[in-house]
C-alpha cells in the first residue's frame, strides 16, 4: 500500500441539534419511566443502557476518507472493521455536490437512497461517484472540491 495520501478528511457527528434531540428525547423517556410507580430495577437497566449504548454511538461515530494512489478509501467508524476501497478504474465520472440527505438518502450514516449509496455524516456536501456499471456513491465531505481536486492528481 503506497502511503501518498492527496487527501484526508476525518467528520465525526457533533452537530448541537442532533445531540439536543436525542437527549431531549431521552430525558423525556427517563422522566416518563421515573413517574411509574412499582416498576422494577430491572427495567429500569433495560431502558436506561441502551440510552448510554446510543449516546456512545454517536459520539464515537466518525467517516473518514483517504483519497490515495490507489484509489479513494472510506472507513464509516465503527461499522467498518477494514476500509472500503473504491478502485478510480471503477469511475466513470464524478462531481462535487450539494445534496438533501434526508430526500436524496433518508438521512445520515450508510444510506441507500434514490440517488444510490451514500456515506455521509454530517452537513449536505459532498461528492458523487458515478461507476461503470451505473451504481452511484456519494461521499460526504465538509471539503469536496479538494476532494475532488485530489481524485483528479490520481485518476486521469
Amino acid at each position: 500500500m503506497s502511503d501518498k495520501i492527496a487527501f484526508r478528511e476525518s467528520q465525526s457527528m457533533r452537530q448541537w441539534w442532533l445531540w439536543a434531540f436525542v437527549l431531549g428525547v431521552q430525558a423525556i423517556s427517563f422522566i416518563l419511566v421515573f413517574r411509574e410507580e412499582g416498576i422494577s430495577t430491572g427495567i429500569l437497566l433495560w431502558i436506561i443502557f441502551p440510552m448510554f449504548g446510543i449516546n456512545g454511538l454517536l459520539y464515537f461515530a466518525k467517516l473518514v476518507t483517504e483519497v490515495r494512489e490507489e484509489g479513494i478509501y472510506l472507513r464509516f467508524i465503527p461499522f467498518h472493521f477494514k476500509w472500503v476501497k473504491i478502485d478510480y478504474t471503477n469511475i466513470e465520472q464524478y462531481e462535487s455536490i450539494k445534496y438533501n440527505p434526508m430526500r436524496d438518502y433518508g438521512g445520515w450514516g450508510i444510506k441507500w437512497g434514490r440517488e444510490g449509496k451514500a456515506y455521509n455524516i454530517s452537513g449536505n456536501l459532498g461528492v458523487k461517484l458515478m461507476l461503470n456499471d451505473g451504481k452511484r456513491i456519494m461521499i460526504g465531505s465538509q471539503r469536496p472540491d479538494q476532494m475532488v481536486e485530489a481524485i483528479s492528481k490520481f485518476n486521469s
